[in-house]
């Protein structure tokens, strides 16, 4: 099977993907900002001056609009640098670990979309 044809959708596929686990997280965090307050870096309260609970009520609030932007193709490289940029923040004040890990395979995954633009099903003008 000749599956060339279908590499136009991979942007697709991955802005999909990355947009669910976006979804996901950013529901998540604003529903239940308690439980996701305990991995917020302490220096990261002392510096922002605001409580944990806020940063993650924040940080779900933007992964939300961040994943809708994708799921739509709008400004999708500059969504997936912040993207990006978000997911260093994330790694780097968890540290080497599991979560670190697959941070680091979704950041991966959204340079891929810097890379390729949005393709199929965008609201990008810019198709590749």
């Amino acid at each position: 099977m000749n599956f060339n044809k279908y590499a136009k959708y991979a942007p697709f596929v991955i802005r999909l993907a990355l947009a669910s686990v976006l979804l996901w997280f950013g529901i998540s965090e604003l529903i239940d900002p308690i439980t996701w307050a305990s991995l917020v870096p302490p220096k990261a309260v002392h510096i922002l001056n605001i409580s944990s609970e806020t940063i993650m009520k924040i940080s779900g609030s933007v992964e939300i609009i961040l994943a809708v932007l994708l799921l739509v193709g709008a400004y999708t490289r500059i969504v997936a640098g912040i993207v990006i940029l978000h997911l260093a923040s994330i790694i780097w004040a968890l540290g080497y670990g599991d979560l670190a890990v697959r941070d680091f395979g979704l950041l991966l995954a959204t340079a891929s979309l810097i890379l390729s633009g949005a393709g199929a099903w965008s609201l990008d003008t810019e198709k590749v």
